[in-house]
């Protein structure tokens, strides 16, 4: 996906067609059409100049997505439990945010590690769980939606940012017209080394 000049690579995606996620082990790597995770490949390699990662977290129903900084892989930020729920991740910046989400449970600050709901969320400061990633359907007041900002979704997806000079990217298309199946087949190959 491009963000302006700036390449993003998908990293999760969930749709809830295929179900919630059997346990947090599975929603760390899991690679079905519904289900889709790379969570544990998320490395340093990813990190800016400044030393952080940029991610972007889509709802497409909702058309409304976050874009941001953030020091920690979501997978090693610990959340804070306090009573300030406007604490936000260690060296949060905020680029893009259009699913916001200002409610003493839950103020938007980029993703950490939850307890028990879901794998990560977007609520570091508070007891809460919305900005959803890696739901494994616990109870709550709808259990057949994924929690984001103040709506319910059936389809989440996270992409990190990927540093162009840390990376040799190979673009290639490829055509072949096949007479039996009288269809057109392309295919986009992204290489990174």
């Amino acid at each position: 996906m491009y963000v302006g000049r700036s390449i993003y690579m998908k990293v999760f995606y969930h749709n809830l067609l295929g179900g919630v996620f059997a346990n947090k082990t599975e929603a760390k790597n899991i690679n079905t059409k519904y289900k889709y995770s790379i969570l544990t490949e998320i490395n340093d390699d990813f990190r800016d100049y400044d030393n952080k990662f940029t991610f972007a977290l889509l709802n497409p129903e909702l058309n409304l997505y976050n874009i941001w900084q953030q020091t920690n892989n979501p997978l090693l930020e610990n959340k804070k439990w306090s009573d300030n729920n406007h604490y936000k991740v260690e060296g949060y910046n905020n680029i893009t945010i259009l699913a916001d989400r200002n409610s003493t449970a839950c103020v938007w600050g980029g993703l950490t590690l939850n307890h028990s709901d879901n794998l990560i969320d977007g609520c570091p400061g508070g007891y809460d769980w919305f900005f959803t990633i890696g739901y494994v359907g616990q109870e709550w007041e709808t259990t057949d939606k994924i929690p984001s900002n103040d709506s319910k979704v059936n389809i989440v997806s996270l992409w990190v940012k990927v540093i162009e000079n840390k990376y040799n990217i190979l673009q290639s298309c490829i055509v072949d017209y096949s007479n039996k199946l009288n269809f057109v087949i392309l295919a986009f190959i992204m290489i990174l080394e």
